[in-house]
């Protein structure tokens, strides 16, 4: 008598599910808590160090966290040998500002904004009357060396002492 033999072969590797961390997540903690499930696996590890599995698949493991990346690769293999892995980075930083610290710093940036447009106006504004003083002066000091320059013996004089007077005036009123 001939017998038939079935051979089922186990292809599908265990499932790995995580609850309270996700892939890019940031913290400020140096350690965490990470839960999860990993179903179908008879072992498990956590960046090669052995993982205990509740009798449902569930772990509970604290990891310590080193400043900046931190690479936590869960591996599951379940009897046939089918492997699955999950690898997650997460970020540890001590000091991270918070939103309303944020906020804070972009009110200040705001008002010192204000500050210096403020301050430019001003600048601007004394600026503006000094230059407008500069030319006052210069046209009642030339007024009066045309008048000067009305006899003739002073035509020339009066003309080189005006345009002396404007240049080093044009001077002044640029340095101030």
């Amino acid at each position: 008598p001939a017998s038939t033999v079935t051979v089922v072969v186990d292809t599908t590797p265990p499932s790995i599910e995580l609850r309270d961390v996700a892939d890019g997540q940031v913290f400020t903690e140096d350690n965490i808590t990470v839960h999860g499930r990993i179903l179908g696996a008879a072992e498990a590890y956590l960046n090669g160090e052995p993982l205990e599995l509740a009798e449902d698949g569930s772990f509970e493991v604290t990891v310590h966290l080193v400043d900046g990346l931190n690479t936590l690769s869960f591996t599951a293999r379940d009897e046939a040998g089918n492997e699955a892995t999950l690898t997650v980075r997460v970020y540890h930083y001590t000091e991270l500002a918070t939103a309303s610290q944020v906020e804070g710093l972009e009110q200040e940036v705001q008002d010192l904004k204000s500050n210096i447009g403020s301050q430019i106006s001003d600048v601007q504004n004394t600026l503006s009357q000094k230059i407008q003083n500069a030319i006052e002066n210069i046209t009642s000091s030339i007024g009066d060396l045309i008048e000067t320059a009305k006899k003739p013996l002073w035509t020339m004089l009066v003309i080189t002492t005006i345009l002396v007077i404007i240049a080093i005036i044009a001077v002044i009123a640029v340095r101030k």
